[in-house]
């Protein structure tokens, strides 16, 4: 039986440790030119669900190797490692043998229980169903979005495995890591999801304004919320944005309302990655507290040729921003933007 110890977890790369194992190597080839893209199968892969916390899984191959292609960070599996630390369990032995004959694919990365990250997810799905590999999707205690999105990208329930207990698959697939700190590399992998999505039929589905102003409610974890709302949707309806709150919608009700719109703005979240379902050329207008800078949507707005504004208030040693995680909106760079996107969606036809 496996003997896994956390204390030697070390991270690795997939791909090339099939290629020094000499196993078959894929080639992923999409309409659109760009980097060689390809997947490998490894054996023998361990699998600890939620083993930081719910829906935070990891897999180890070799016993003590962590692919960065399950997580994107090399910093991961340090992480992984103060994380279990904490939660006072190191070592494992108590692995069931999965009876899957066949290859798996096991989708969740250490982040992928928030809406944005389960969409890199969704771009290692998309690269294994372009190669045509038929595989079984394994998850494990995520939040309702990622089922429904299984369902809506058409993955029968047949293909998708919930597991709970560590488990030992006999064959894993791993791709060409891509997420959104590096998909303008590989802008034909965000179209290809992009596509998938957008073919979902949303026709029963209500739409909404071209301009929306995104409020961070239901589905946010991590808090930064606003405070200067007053004054900020005093803004919101002079230009006519609508608001809404996305996670109190359901995905296919959230893919109806984004395709058709024009300007994207709000406090910096998940909300952001419908910005791949915008037309090109649209707008975006990103709010954030100086004290939570993270521009992980950057990358998109590059493929889509998007406009952008961020807008962020001032922090010096003489001002330090009193707020803490919560967002003060600088109202007069957001009038700015506000405008600037509000005349450049009047100059352009519907999508």
């Amino acid at each position: 039986m496996p003997q896994v110890d956390l204390h030697e977890l070390a991270m690795t790369s997939a791909l090339e440790l099939a290629d020094q194992e000499g196993s078959r190597s894929y080639p992923v080839k999409f309409p659109i030119d760009g980097p060689p893209i390809r997947i490998v199968r490894l054996a023998d892969v361990l699998y600890l669900p939620s083993l930081l916390d719910t829906g935070q899984s990891v897999q180890i191959v070799r016993e003590r190797l962590f692919p960065i292609e399950t997580t994107f960070d090399d910093w991961a599996s340090e992480f992984v490692k103060s994380q279990a630390q904490a939660r006072g369990r190191m070592q494992f032995s108590d692995f069931v043998d999965s009876d899957q004959a066949g290859d798996v694919c096991i989708l969740g990365n250490l982040f992928s229980r928030n809406f944005t990250h389960w969409h890199e997810e969704l771009m290692k799905l998309t690269m294994m169903e372009q190669a045509g590999m038929d595989c079984v999707y394994v998850v494990s205690e995520l939040p309702k979005f990622a089922r429904e999105l299984l369902d809506l990208l058409g993955i029968p329930a047949q293909r998708i495995l919930e597991v709970r207990e560590p488990t030992r698959f006999r064959s894993a697939l791993y791709a060409t890591p891509v997420s959104y700190r590096n998909v303008a590399d590989y802008p034909a992998v965000l179209m290809a999801l992009r596509d998938r999505l957008l073919d979902i039929d949303v026709s029963d589905q209500p739409t909404a304004s071209a301009k929306l102003w995104l409020d961070r409610g239901k589905q946010t974890r991590l808090g930064r919320s606003l405070v200067n709302e007053d004054e900020v949707y005093r803004l919101v309806e002079r230009y006519d944005f609508q608001r809404l709150d996305m996670g109190a919608l359901s995905v296919k009700a959230q893919i109806a309302i984004v395709r058709n719109m024009r300007v994207l703005s709000g406090l910096h979240g998940s909300q952001f990655v419908h910005a791949q379902l915008m037309p090109p050329r649209s707008n975006v207008i990103e709010c954030f507290t100086p004290l939570y800078l993270n521009p992980t949507y950057t990358d998109i707005y590059r493929v889509m040729r998007h406009r952008y504004s961020q807008v962020c208030s001032y922090n010096t040693p003489l001002f330090p921003d009193s707020h803490g995680g919560d967002v003060w909106v600088d109202c007069q760079q957001l009038d700015l933007a506000m405008r600037a996107a509000s005349e450049d969606a009047m100059d352009k036809p519907p999508a």
